[in-house]
């Protein structure tokens, strides 16, 4: 029945968020916390659209503020339990709080465990990982008994899917710097690399690190296909939260783990060099993604005009340079970023390996109007999802006008 639903329910999560961290911070950062949640576009904006992301926010304001603390001398205790439980809500509402939740488990078994021991802070993450779990499955548990499949399909999506660039971060190289790459898959790995890295790197030096719980999760996305914008910026509330309410001083005594060759004084430059060592697998997958090249060659054989100033479709000749059968997407763009897509009208939609086709496709609204600009930038792109590649072609406003 429309969106309005979706964006009621976003926006009140939103003032419920904006709330719960103003009344759980101290007084003199009262107004800082109703900036970062209010005083931007950004969230508000995110809300009236509806994202779940904002309801996921919302449920992790109580679960963040003050952390470490949570199952301080082995028990848990009602609030305790009700923290636990939103952050299973939490990762039952949107994806994102996955990435944060092994940080967050990880630090409170490092405190509880330089307080406690180690059995002790075993059973308290194991305490609030249950209750997480069990939170998470009974909010979805009709979903589970009569959709698994579709169910499970859809909560790993964003793992899974081959979902067009976007976003500000390294992928930036392929989407506006170069024509493409042939392996955008690698962008994936290398996301899922450094979130790797990260969580050992935060294990290894919680006491340094206690504070960052809540920004070296989404530091990852910096890589990803689907970069910052959002993912990043998204949880900026919570960047405040946990800089308020849990700083340095609370990982004094916390729990790092160091092995024989990594133990005493003398052993500092070995473990600084395992910050190099961890983060080297997604710089080099990084690197993969951002040289490769696009495998699609693209030439404007004719257009359909409409009017001196708009066409209804072009038609192209696509030879495919690379080992695999491809099914490309194509769109027409005049910024740097992605369109909608232009539906294939006649010729095959997977072109063969070292194989060509001529396709013809038509503008996805019936016209598309050349811009008046002659600085803006033409760009000609196809996407594909399995495996992910990018190739783009400059055009020449002529080539849209002359031809035909």
């Amino acid at each position: 029945h429309g969106g309005a639903p979706a964006t009621a329910v976003a926006t009140l999560a939103l003032i419920a968020g904006a709330i719960a961290l103003w009344r759980l911070v101290p007084a003199q950062w009262r107004s800082a916390a109703t900036m970062v949640f209010l005083g931007f576009g950004l969230l508000p904006n995110y809300a009236r659209q509806g994202y779940p992301a904002i309801v996921a926010l919302a449920l992790l304001i109580p679960v963040v503020v003050r952390w470490p603390r949570l199952g301080a001398r082995g028990r848990l205790g009602t609030v305790g339990v009700a923290r636990a439980a939103c952050l299973g809500a939490a990762c039952a509402a949107q994806q994102l709080p996955w990435f944060v939740a092994p940080f967050l488990l990880a630090g409170v078994y490092a405190v509880r465990r330089g307080e406690l021991g180690g059995r002790a802070a075993a059973r308290v993450v194991l305490r609030i990982t249950g209750i997480a779990v069990l939170a998470f499955l009974l909010i979805d548990a009709y979903l589970i008994v009569t959709e698994p499949g579709p169910w499970l399909r859809g909560i790993v999506l964003p793992l899974t899917q081959g979902a067009v660039l976007h976003g500000q971060g390294i992928v930036g190289i392929s989407l506006y710097f170069t024509h493409g790459s042939d392996r955008l898959d690698w962008y994936g790995h290398a996301s899922m690399l450094l979130a790797g890295a990260l969580l050992a790197l935060f294990v290894l030096f919680v006491r340094r690190l206690g504070p960052a719980a809540t920004v070296l999760p989404w530091c990852a996305f910096f890589l990803a296909t689907r970069s910052q914008d959002g993912y990043y910026l998204m949880m900026t509330p919570l960047w405040l939260a946990a800089a308020v309410t849990a700083p340095l001083p609370e990982f004094a005594g916390a729990w790092q783990p160091r092995p024989r060759f990594l133990a005493g004084a003398r052993r500092r430059p070995v473990r600084l060099a395992a910050v190099p060592l961890l983060l080297a697998p997604a710089l080099v997958s990084a690197v993969l993604a951002a040289t490769g090249s696009p495998p699609l060659r693209m030439d404007i054989a004719a257009v359909r005009p409409l009017t001196p100033d708009a066409i209804s479709g072009v038609t192209l000749r696509v030879a495919n340079t690379g080992d695999d059968p491809l099914t490309p997407h194509y769109m027409l763009t005049t910024g740097q970023g992605m369109t909608r897509y232009w539906p294939l009208a006649h010729g095959p939609a997977t072109i063969p390996a070292h194989g060509t086709a001529t396709v013809e496709l038509r503008a996805p609204t019936g016209s598309f109007t050349l811009p008046r600009k002659r600085s803006t930038r033409l760009r000609l792109r196809a996407f594909t999802g399995g495996p992910q590649t990018l190739s783009t072609r400059d055009v020449r406003r002529s080539e849209l006008r002359v031809k035909g």
